[in-house]
């Protein structure tokens, strides 16, 4: 999965990768796709609408389909994890792609 492929790279980017490759390929490949449905921390449930590519690496734009307990929200909302008001709010699950 390309979040795993990511925090590999990272981690071994000074010993065995060149960091600047890492970086460039962080730039360039998104953590998270459109059309992935993950959860987050938050128990919310929702498919990656935008990927926010170069934006904030594994910060993208979910929007929200089902809150906690699995409950459909009556209309899904965009939630811009790059943003301030969710600096807090992380992916914590793959539930897969579509």
């Amino acid at each position: 999965l390309p979040h795993k492929a990511m925090a590999n790279s990272m981690a071994y980017s000074a010993s065995q990768f060149n960091p600047k490759l890492v970086q460039l390929f962080a730039s360039n490949v998104p953590l998270y796709p459109g059309g992935l449905t993950v959860k987050l921390n938050t128990g919310d449930i929702g498919i990656v609408s935008n990927a926010n590519l170069g934006c904030s690496i594994g910060k993208p734009v979910v929007r929200i389909c089902y809150g906690e307990n699995l409950k459909a929200v009556r209309k899904p909302y965009d939630v811009d994890l790059s943003k301030r008001d969710y600096q807090d709010t992380v992916i914590s699950q793959i539930l897969g792609y579509d």
